[in-house]
């Protein structure tokens, strides 16, 4: 819920139609239902400046740094290491071995 407080950091989860509505996001979940209609343009920015996540299976080849998918019936991810460090993202060895996909140098 909005301004819910998680290990100092205030949660504030937000519905937005628009890009410049994100302004000061660090991260945004694109629906898989919305995402084929978001500009390439627009997913590359994003993934240059904050954790762009979607359950789309295009996503990471759009630019998001994480992407959601059902393998088994199983809620797995696949992760851009290349979008991540753009974002100056890090993410520890050990989340990365949970991957079930990793892309990117």
């Amino acid at each position: 819920a909005a301004g819910t407080s998680i290990h100092g950091k205030t949660l504030d989860i937000r519905q937005s139609s628009s890009v410049d509505e994100l302004t000061g996001a660090n991260a945004v979940f694109i629906p898989r239902a919305q995402a084929s209609a978001v500009p390439s343009d627009t997913w590359s920015a994003l993934g240059t400046t904050m954790l762009v996540v979607s359950d789309w299976e295009h996503a990471l080849e759009m630019g998001a740094t994480i992407q959601l998918q059902t393998v088994e019936g199983k809620l797995r991810f696949a992760v851009n290491l290349t979008g991540l460090k753009q974002s100056h993202i890090d993410i520890s060895s050990k989340l990365l071995r949970l991957a079930s996909e990793v892309h990117g140098e």
